[in-house]
């Protein structure tokens, strides 16, 4: 059953630079569409970049041991996290093509009969190099009051 939702993702950045940590939040909130079939939960919702307004589409297939996170608009990637592999993509910005690696450690995910909550912690590495720990929180409940 598909399910318009609310989809709330709050994502957390760690830069270590030897004793120093430099810590950024991002919080957003939008309308998405939500459901589940043989196992697998489906999520689909657009993003706005910048004072420009540039929409990036996202589509998520969540497993208990893996999330493929693809993205299409003015940025393009398809980025896999899986539990204790690192996966390498590219990531196209219209600035250029990045070459990320995602290490990933966790993958917690919590469900009930109105919610959903996907919790990611993973390594981020950019051309080869380290380039912070990150931590993503989705959230997902009921749009009550539709787009």
């Amino acid at each position: 059953m598909k399910k318009d939702v609310l989809v709330q993702v709050r994502g957390t950045q760690t830069t270590r630079f030897g004793q120093n940590d430099s810590q950024e939040t991002m919080e957003s909130v939008t309308a998405g569409l939500y459901y589940e079939r043989n196992g697998c939960c489906y999520l689909f919702y657009e993003e706005c970049l910048g004072d420009l307004g540039d929409v990036v589409k996202n589509r998520m297939e969540i497993r208990p041991e893996s999330v493929k996170i693809t993205k299409t608009g003015s940025i393009r990637a398809c980025m896999n996290f899986e539990l204790g592999k690192k996966n390498i993509t590219f990531y196209q910005t219209a600035y250029g093509q990045i070459e990320v690696a995602f290490l990933t450690d966790i993958i917690q995910i919590e469900t009930a009969e109105d919610f959903f909550r996907l919790y990611l912690r993973y390594e981020l590495e950019m051309n080869r190099q380290y380039s912070s720990d990150n931590q993503i929180e989705i959230t997902v409940t009921p749009n009550l009051y539709g787009e």
